[in-house]
């Protein structure tokens, strides 16, 4: 795989997030993937996700209310605390990419994954994206993403598939 897209400035970006799972793509990024980010910095996005403030209650007669009786200033210290949990994820990532010699740039964005994954590739013209969660398959075989774009992202690694399946766009 190497020599099909190594040499002149590739990107590689992956995403992590709490999970082990992510911790596991982004170690075989560093351990597989090294002759892609010796000359251009590893991106590493994590996305904070917004609270789920809905919670169902049961009711008479087998209905349920929802709402949200969750004051906002608890809703504030839940998103600082994910914030400062992921921000301790993404200085870890960091410090294991300079224990090994890779330049490493973060990105950490509030907002919905998907969008803020699709924004964050185009903007910093990613070539190579590694991913675990199935969700994110789609922006891969999007053809309306690969339309908007000014640049072809071309190769995309879905972790959570037993063979590392990878995927190329021209």
């Amino acid at each position: 795989m190497e020599e099909q897209i190594e040499g002149s400035n590739k990107k590689v970006m992956v995403i992590i997030d709490e999970s082990e799972y992510s911790y596991h793509a982004f170690m075989w990024v560093l351990d597989h993937l090294r002759g892609f980010i010796t000359d251009s910095p590893l991106v590493i996005f994590a996305a904070l996700p917004t609270p789920n403030c809905n919670f169902a209650y049961g009711a008479q007669l087998g209905t349920a209310a929802l709402y949200c009786p969750v004051s906002p200033n608890l809703i504030g210290a839940m998103q600082e605390t994910s914030k400062k949990v992921l921000l301790g994820i993404l200085e870890k990532a960091v410090n294991i990419c300079a224990s090994r010699g890779v330049k490493a740039e973060i990105i950490a964005e509030a907002g919905e994954p998907y969008e803020l994954i699709s924004s964050a590739v185009q903007k910093n013209k990613i070539n190579l994206l590694v991913f675990i969660n199935e969700f994110f398959l789609d922006l891969c075989k999007s053809h309306e993403w690969y339309v908007r774009t000014p640049f072809k992202m071309r190769y995309c690694i879905n972790m959570n598939m037993p063979s590392r399946e990878i995927m190329t766009y021209n």
